[in-house]
């Protein structure tokens, strides 16, 4: 990536705390015979290396940036960021 370039992710979180998401994740990859690779917010903050991270940092998707005010179901469990290359 060329520097002044920004990279924006979401990624599948792995550790996710909550065990009847994760169980239906599963049995989801099961039915359609796809896996999803799910990552810890470690190896995704890995994606970012060498560049800087904006704020919030790597967090959950309902925790970057949420509008003021922002309620409702909890998204899929996600790690997202955003960073500029040095």
């Amino acid at each position: 990536m060329p520097s002044g370039s920004y990279l924006a992710l979401s990624h599948f979180a792995k550790d996710e705390a909550d065990t009847a998401m994760n169980a239906m994740l599963t049995e989801m990859d099961k039915q359609t015979g796809e896996a999803v690779t799910r990552r810890t917010r470690t190896e995704v903050e890995r994606f970012f290396d060498g560049m800087e991270i904006v704020a919030p940092g790597v967090v959950e998707t309902e925790l970057w940036r949420p509008p003021a005010g922002a309620s409702g179901p909890k998204p899929l469990p996600m790690w997202c960021g955003l960073a500029r290359k040095r």
